[in-house]
């Protein structure tokens, strides 16, 4: 009863605008990971976050509002980025239970509802555990729904409602277009393949999820939706992104697309909204061009680019140098020129995250990377380099906070001249099968703390890292 009170004043104790945001967390399962960025599309949707007499846009004040609940201990943060951004959070059994009963009665969302009380609901939330029959229901009045695992088609009726996410459930194809007041689609890990042609139907559609779908391409209808401001996709090559004359200004996020070249006749008005970007399928393409329209993203803060390979014009056309707002960049794809990369290549001057992935570039990575002093991360992935030996000089990468080298599998030997790594924190070696020499020089890596090794199997010494606790695996 004491424990009841101090929720119930705790509850209370919440500003207006933070209660449904509480109480929309017992949607969830208990102990399920939340994905903040979700979680934070589908406040969204409901119209939870007001932006009135503030400056910063709707995701900014939403994710104030996810911070305000963790600091008044409602919601634990499981995993935060390396920027500090949550990306999931999850909710302590107690407190969970607590938004359970409290939202069944106050009649704003239950989760688990027998067949008896689901057509009196407007927001709704079934897990894979459920094991009701639900069988013919007339739920026409839902505004929301909630599908974790979920292999029942149970939505032959659902008109109004506005929040539709479907985690590896079962899709009700037919009545989809019957949706024209969605605002948020998810349906990540489910079989779907194709999205319907006339989807512009949904007028009010800000969220789309498809990433992890059979999904390939993307009804053209889809870039009439004014309202839209996240789309998540799988790599294409059948994905185009928006055409230029796209009526889309408040567009934050779209990934993955293909660029029409379209883009480069007439620029796009919805750069100018974008924070982050994900291209893939570079071939074709004048990089002079799409560098120069990169720079009109004057909000852009994520760049990634995938494809079997970067093109060497990328690099050449210096296509990253007025990219002053982005601080984030991921590179998937074998360098045409890999020479280019130690001699040309220019990265934003605020680039603090930068991930390579089968880049297989031949000369050492390291003497050009060591020279950008803003960088924080740095992620080396699945044959990024292909050389035997790795070498960082004496104060190499003064900020740099993490360091991952995952499948760089012909890597034997790594030199850290003294003083290397500074700042360095946090290090992951992952299946290094080839290295055998792993030499730190003095004072080198002395304020590491975590550090990971995975199948190293021929890396028998560690130097002596003074603070850092080692894992094995």
């Amino acid at each position: 009863m004491i424990l009841l009170n101090i929720m119930n004043y705790c509850y209370e104790d919440l500003p207006y605008f933070l209660k449904p945001c509480f109480l929309y967390l017992a949607c969830y399962p208990q102990g399920y990971k939340i994905p903040s960025r979700s979680l934070i599309n589908i406040w969204i949707a409901e119209g939870f976050i007001s932006t009135e007499g503030k400056e910063e846009n709707v995701e900014e004040t939403a994710y104030e509002y996810l911070e305000q609940l963790v600091k008044r201990s409602l919601v634990e943060v499981s995993k935060r980025s390396f920027f500090g951004s949550i990306k999931y959070c999850c909710v302590n059994p107690v407190i969970h239970k607590f938004a359970i009963d409290k939202s069944n009665k106050e009649g704003f969302l239950v989760a688990n509802p027998d067949k008896t009380t689901i057509e009196s609901l407007f927001r709704v939330a079934i897990h894979s555990d459920n094991e009701c029959d639900y069988g013919e229901l007339d739920i026409n009045h839902i505004h929301s729904f909630i599908a974790l695992n979920f292999n029942q088609n149970i939505l032959r009726n659902a008109t109004f409602i506005r929040v539709l996410e479907l985690f590896g459930s079962t899709v009700p194809y037919a009545t989809i277009l019957e949706m024209t007041f969605l605002r948020y689609l998810g349906l990540r890990y489910t079989s779907i393949d194709t999205l319907p042609e006339n989807i512009e139907v949904m007028q009010n559609l800000q969220t789309l999820d498809v990433r992890n779908t059979n999904i390939k391409t993307l009804p053209d209808s889809l870039w009439n939706i004014s309202a839209l401001r996240h789309v998540y996709t799988i790599a294409s090559p059948e994905i185009k992104g928006p055409p230029p004359t796209a009526n889309i200004t408040d567009l934050q996020t779209l990934k993955t697309v293909v660029i029409p070249g379209s883009w480069t006749d007439k620029c796009p008005k919805f750069l100018i909204s974008l924070r982050k970007l994900s291209l893939s399928n570079l071939h074709g393409l004048d990089w002079k061009s799409i560098s120069d329209l990169l720079s009109q993203s004057v909000n852009l803060l994520s760049l990634t680019i995938k494809g079997d390979s970067v093109p060497s014009e990328f690099v050449d056309t210096r296509a990253f140098k007025n990219l002053q707002t982005v601080k984030s960049i991921r590179l998937e794809g074998m360098w045409s020129c890999r020479k280019l990369f130690i001699d040309h290549v220019e990265f934003p001057p605020n680039l603090t995250k930068l991930t390579l992935k089968k880049s297989s570039l031949k000369e050492d990575p390291m003497r050009r990377l060591e020279m950008i002093k803003t960088l924080k991360f740095l992620s080396l992935q699945d044959g990024a380099y292909t050389g035997k030996q790795m070498a960082c000089s004496a104060k190499a990468f003064p900020q740099l906070q993490s360091l991952e080298l995952l499948k760089l599998e012909n890597l034997e030997e790594w030199v850290v001249e003294a003083e290397g790594f500074p700042q360095l924190q946090s290090l992951e070696l992952s299946k290094l099968k080839n290295l055998e020499k792993w030499v730190v020089g003095g004072r080198a890596m002395s304020e590491l703390r975590t550090l990971h090794v995975v199948q190293c199997d021929k890396l028998n010494d560690l130097p002596e890292l003074e603070h850092a606790t080692i894992q094995l695996s």
